[in-house]
This record gives C-alpha cells, sequence and structure tokens, in this order.
C-alpha cells in the first residue's frame, strides 16, 4: 500500500520466515524437500494465502492505541474520515490481547491447512492496520474422484441428455449411494 511506518517496522512479528531468497524460490524448494508431486504447467495453483485482520474499533477493543495518521479515506462508507494508526513506541504497547488473538489465528492455520504447508507467516504492526499474512501450499493427501456405473463387463453406462442448445448427448452415469447421493472413491 506504501503506508508503512519505519519505526513499527521492528515490532512485526514471524511465525514462519523464509529460508530462500524469495517466495516463489521458497514454495520449489519446500516441494521438492518435501518429494510434493505437482502438475508443472502455468495454470496449477502452487501458493495460497490468507489475511486475518479487523478494523482499527476492533483492536481498540483488544486495548490498542491509534493516532491520526493525518490521511483521510478517499472511497467507501469512511470517504473523508480520519485514517488511524496503531500508536507503537514499544513492545509494551501492544496489547496482550492482540498477540493472543494473532496467536489463535496462527493455530487455527495451522490445524487448518497443516503446519507444514505453511511458508510464509508475519503479523505487520508497520501498516495501517495490524494483520497477519500467510502464504501456504494447498497440498492435499486424498484425491476423491468421481464414480460412474459401468456393466458386468466394465463398460461404462451411459444417459442421453439435453444439452442447453437442445442437442442430445451421451453422458456416463454416476454412481449413487441407495439415498441418491453422489459416491467417491
Amino acid at each position: 500500500t506504501g503506508n508503512y511506518d519505519k519505526e513499527r517496522k521492528q515490532f512485526n512479528v514471524e511465525y514462519v520466515s523464509l529460508n530462500e531468497r524469495n517466495l516463489y524460490q521458497e514454495v520449489k524448494q519446500t516441494l521438492k524437500r518435501r518429494n510434493i508431486e505437482y502438475l508443472n504447467r502455468p495454470n496449477t495453483n502452487m501458493l495460497n494465502g490468507i489475511t486475518f485482520t479487523s478494523g482499527p474499533e476492533f483492536f481498540e477493543s483488544l486495548g490498542m492505541k491509534f493516532i491520526d495518521s493525518g490521511r483521510t479515506y478517499k472511497t467507501g462508507d469512511k470517504k473523508g474520515q480520519i485514517i488511524k494508526v496503531p500508536y507503537i513506541k514499544s513492545k509494551d504497547d501492544i496489547p496482550h490481547s492482540i498477540t493472543r488473538f494473532f496467536d489463535c489465528c496462527m493455530e487455527f492455520l495451522k490445524q487448518y491447512v497443516g503446519g507444514e504447508n505453511i511458508v510464509l507467516a508475519q503479523v505487520h504492526y508497520d501498516e495501517d492496520t495490524p494483520h497477519l499474512q500467510a502464504y501456504f501450499l494447498p497440498v492435499v493427501n486424498e484425491i476423491k474422484r468421481k464414480c460412474f456405473v459401468k456393466d458386468n463387463l466394465g463398460n461404462l453406462i451411459k444417459d442421453e441428455i439435453q444439452t442447453k442448445d437442445d442437442k442430445t448427448t451421451l453422458v456416463p452415469k454416476l454412481l449413487r449411494d441407495d439415498k441418491g447421493k453422489k459416491m467417491s472413491k
């Protein structure tokens, strides 16, 4: 955003740091080190990102002090209002409740995507709003594939359907359980 406060940068927190020189190299080395197979194509999703944050009001309710930045919002619901930024001059200016909030966000992320899949996770106090920015590998350990009905020779049984443009086509018949739910393996 360009709204960095160099004096507050020292208070940023790194949960997971880069070992390589950039995020791209970190992803490549992590995949190689963990022997993870993937489709090496331009449209393959190699990395996901997430940001945990809220507005200044939330952080103020947890005890963080904010001051006038001298800037105003240019668009949106707050257009014309003053942009407030965290007042942090020492570690003591970051309330324990804020640290706990980001610790809990990080624990949730570890449980949700697997700690081993997180390649970078940092709390930024040097920007307008405190936030936890994290990047992780979208690793799946199990692929569910659709199952289709087959005849006793192993051939797919197909149903005739009407397409949107009123043409008739054949599509493989999905295997369903006794409740009509699609089955997968």
